[in-house]
């Protein structure tokens, strides 16, 4: 069985270093896909790059998985800093909570929102968008 490319420290840094370009192109007005337009809706937000370069690499390697409708899984990225093999996200009274807050420096992470919820709000933005484009009419 193949690893996982979150677990590969050379596919983290190739998928950091994409991170960076994305977002960058995005907040220059380079990008105009669902991601860019995800990536700035965020930032305006909370805008700090490198927070949100953290997350679009959580996307970038495949680590978000819906489970239900209110609630995703997040691999555990060592390269990151992660301790655990995944974390759970939920969507709690309009409110995002991540088991890492119950975890070593959860305090920090619970204050300043993880970039484990960070990715489930991109890939939630991401994914809204780009069912809104496909449902708008075509113009001649």
């Amino acid at each position: 069985m193949k690893r996982p490319k979150w677990l590969d420290e050379g596919e983290v840094r190739r998928a950091r270093r994409e991170a960076w370009k994305i977002v960058k192109e995005s907040l220059r007005g380079e990008r105009t896909d669902s991601l860019a337009a995800a990536i700035i809706e965020l930032y305006r937000d909370v805008p700090r790059r490198s927070w949100i370069v953290r997350a679009v690499t959580r996307l970038l390697l495949g680590t978000v998985d819906r489970v239900t409708r209110r609630t995703w899984r997040v691999y555990g990225v060592p390269a990151l800093g992660d301790w655990y093999a995944w974390y759970v996200v939920s969507l709690e009274g309009g409110k995002y909570v991540c088991s890492c807050f119950s975890t070593r420096w959860g305090h920090v992470r619970r204050k300043r929102i993880c970039t484990h919820i960070a990715a489930v709000i991109l890939r939630r933005r991401q994914r809204l968008i780009e069912e809104y484009l496909s449902s708008e009419p075509s113009t001649p």
